[in-house]
């Protein structure tokens, strides 16, 4: 079960005296709730005294909440069917964080009045989920929920979970969830970022997202926003992944619609002709000003290197040949850079956006064997032993089967001098997913779109193949975008 402790600070007036100011019903000696007040978290509708049922929208991640209760007239104060003397400090404690746990808080008034309030844990939109363990890495797994359908609610969810598949905390929302991470500031403060997207995206291709920058009570703190320039025309921002490193000083990505006049002729009928394209942009955004961008559309060997979404010829195809899905800083401070429509990763001069080098696709740096080449791969990230690795999708492979793959690279010589591949129960990721290798010698994988659907996230040893954790929505039509674990 999962234990939260909640402290009742009931501030009660008497009931006889007070103001008699007309205008502060409150303190007229009369029963009134003015609010109740949870520090674990938000209400999905504002508090209001007249209405009695209510359901949290998050809950802390690291708990050490309470609750206030501002009221006046009260007699009689229970919480959970148990009395507690107004004005006492005592602890309450929730065994479990089940789908109908409620906090109920009765309030009976001197005036002979009785008010009760219920406070549901988890709503009953939340999809369920199977989980099974067998000592698996301790530590936080952020993940996603939202359906490939309609839904009744048509909401999807941040969640924030333990080792076991317990919610600690979650977020919804009224567009599907794609991007989900813990960040840590460059002043050491801890932050939750997440970004959404309009569906109309699967027609349009130019990026709809938005981000959002949460507290630990995953509370919005800030929206993210692109920045209006030549670069970024209408100041979009992508859904797939965000860089924090203050609450104003982020780097964004965004597919933006282009005519270009840089396609070889060898594309398009051997006739040198302007196209509309969707190339992928990067933006290092401070303060509201863009420090920096580096525009995909400038290196015309992308086209040529593309695998899908390569149709140049069509003047209408509006080919989105890049499709940007991932990036970080590396540790030399330049962008590790993910492009799925490419089967690429390339790593780019954060300072003058030359590409330093590109692994994978028709014009690799390194020399790859075909077992070693990702193919439409997700969440390329550089791992605390100086490894670089990628979740496979293995959408252009034979036989389709995803992967988590390793490399060690010799960037000054570009070789790859050290490489895992490993796939789990030939499941293919049609789409989205991520891989980790954490200490301790596991790999931790959503799948994404799985078409077999037999598991949504699993955590095995890649040796042995031997299964640490798995997690699986009961309904089919639920997906995870990524999910991540952080280890403690």
């Amino acid at each position: 079960g999962y234990n939260l402790m909640i402290v009742l600070a009931a501030a009660i007036a008497g009931c006889s005296g007070g103001s008699s100011d007309p205008q502060d019903p409150f303190t007229t000696g009369t029963f009134a709730v003015k609010s109740i007040a949870f520090s674990t978290g938000e209400l999905e509708t504002a508090f209001d005294p007249a209405v009695n049922r209510y359901q949290f929208q998050s809950f802390l991640v690291d708990p050490a909440g309470h609750i206030t209760i501002d009221a006046t007239g009260v007699r009689r104060l229970l919480v959970q069917g148990v009395e507690r003397p107004p004005g006492a400090q005592q602890p309450l404690q929730i065994a479990t964080l089940a789908k109908d746990s409620t906090i109920v808080i009765e309030l009976d008034g001197a005036n002979g009045a009785v008010l009760s309030y219920r406070f549901q844990i988890l709503p009953p939109d939340l999809p369920a989920w199977q989980v099974t363990t067998a000592n698996p890495v301790a530590g936080r797994i952020l993940m996603t929920a939202y359906a490939s359908g309609t839904t009744p609610s048509g909401r999807s969810f941040l969640l924030v979970l333990d080792e076991a598949g317990q919610v600690l905390g979650f977020r919804s929302n009224s567009l599907p969830v794609a991007d989900f991470q813990q960040q840590t500031l460059t002043t050491g403060t801890v932050r939750y970022t997440f970004c959404d997207y309009d569906p109309i995206i699967f027609t349009v291709k130019e990026s709809t997202g938005h981000c959002y920058v949460l507290d630990t009570g995953l509370r919005k703190v800030a929206e993210i926003k692109g920045v209006v320039s030549a670069v970024n025309p209408k100041g979009l921002i992508d859904h797939h992944d965000l860089v924090l490193l203050e609450d104003d000083h982020y780097i964004i990505a965004a597919c933006v619609t282009k005519v270009v006049n840089n396609i070889p002729a060898s594309l398009t009928a051997g006739v040198p002709i302007a196209r509309t394209v969707i190339p992928s942009i990067l933006q290092e955004v401070k303060a509201g000003r863009a420090i920096f961008e580096w525009d995909g559309s400038a290196f015309p060997e992308f086209y040529s290197a593309a695998v899908l979404d390569n149709d140049f010829e069509s003047p209408s195809g509006l080919a989105e040949y890049m499709h940007f899905n991932s990036m970080q800083i590396d540790t030399d401070g330049n962008l590790l850079v993910s492009l799925r429509n490419v089967s690429q990763v390339v790593k780019i001069d954060r300072s003058t956006g030359r590409i330093l080098w590109r692994l994978g696709g028709p014009n690799s740096d390194f020399p790859l064997a075909t077992g070693q080449r990702p193919s439409a791969q997700h969440f390329a990230r550089r791992n605390a032993d100086g490894t670089i690795s990628v979740h496979d999708n293995g959408n252009l492979n034979a036989p389709q089967v995803t992967r988590g793959l390793s490399y060690r690279l010799d960037e000054s010589r570009k070789v790859v001098t050290d490489f895992r591949a490993v796939g789990y129960q030939g499941i293919f990721s049609v789409a989205t997913g991520s891989t980790q290798f954490l200490p301790g010698n596991r790999m931790f994988t959503d799948w994404g779109v799985v078409r077999s659907n037999v598991v949504d996230v699993s955590e095995i040893d890649p040796d042995t193949q031997v299964t640490h954790f798995t997690l699986k929505f009961t309904a089919d039509i639920y997906f995870s975008y990524r999910a991540i674990k952080i280890p403690r």
